[in-house]
């Protein structure tokens, strides 16, 4: 059985494995919350952390053309959920974390 700590490694790992593989860029990678599935065979890892928004940058940069604000970035905090099997610390999957209003 894996615990907290090895599924919350596991999960961070493969946040970054995978936006590395895909050429974004991520940093304050961090944890968020940790929870069972309801048949408790799967740890669900949330994960938060900073991307740079390409399509808020683009559109600052359309109506900013000249000014200062051209040159900025929007920094955007992303969370997901990263399922761990709880027998062998494999990651099954990843999914957007859901917010209630």
């Amino acid at each position: 059985m894996v615990s907290i700590k090895e599924a919350v490694l596991a999960a961070k790992k493969f946040v970054e494995e995978v936006y590395a593989q895909s050429g974004e860029q991520i940093s304050e990678i961090g944890l968020e919350e940790v929870d069972r599935s309801e048949d408790e065979s799967v740890w669900l890892i949330t994960i938060g952390f900073t991307t740079t928004d390409k399509t808020r940058k683009r559109a600052l940069l359309e109506q900013s053309v000249g000014t200062v604000l051209g040159g900025l970035a929007t920094l955007t905090r992303d969370y997901k959920v990263v399922h761990i099997d709880r027998k062998t610390g494999e990651p099954l999957l990843m999914k957007m974390r859901q917010f209630r209003s």
